[in-house]
């Protein structure tokens, strides 16, 4: 038989403790991973080009680093959920390339066809 049929309430207790812990490290790695890429994005064009008269566009720049961070957090909260198989990291790569497909819908149409590829190869269930 199998033992973790007979887990007692108390590890089962501390499992769930361990798994929301290891969800919220994850989730904070993603928010500051979305925080430095959010930063980077905005400013290495004033970093590299400072002879150029740029301008920084607060706001733009705040709503990315608010949709950088929160999908980088959520996307590694949810890769963190399970740790006894592969199943929420390929939900998460998989929500992953449907975020990118939704920003290539309204950003541009030219890698339409391999996002579309992409999220049909990260949906088909794999065998064992």
């Amino acid at each position: 038989m199998n033992q973790s049929l007979f887990v007692s309430s108390q590890s089962n207790t501390s499992h769930r403790i361990e798994r929301n812990q290891r969800i919220a490290y994850a989730a904070i790695s993603g928010f500051a991973a979305g925080t430095i890429c959010a930063l980077v994005a905005s400013f290495i064009n004033i970093v590299l080009f400072p002879d150029l008269p740029l301008h920084m566009e607060w706001p733009h720049v705040l709503m990315l680093w608010s949709l950088w961070a929160g999908i980088g957090g959520l996307l590694a909260g949810v890769s963190a959920i399970s740790s006894e198989g592969w199943t929420s990291i390929l939900f998460a790569a998989f929500l992953m390339s449907a975020v990118i497909l939704i920003v290539n819908f309204v950003q541009d149409m030219n890698s339409l066809f391999l996002n579309l590829l992409i999220l049909l190869g990260l949906s088909i269930p794999l065998q064992e």
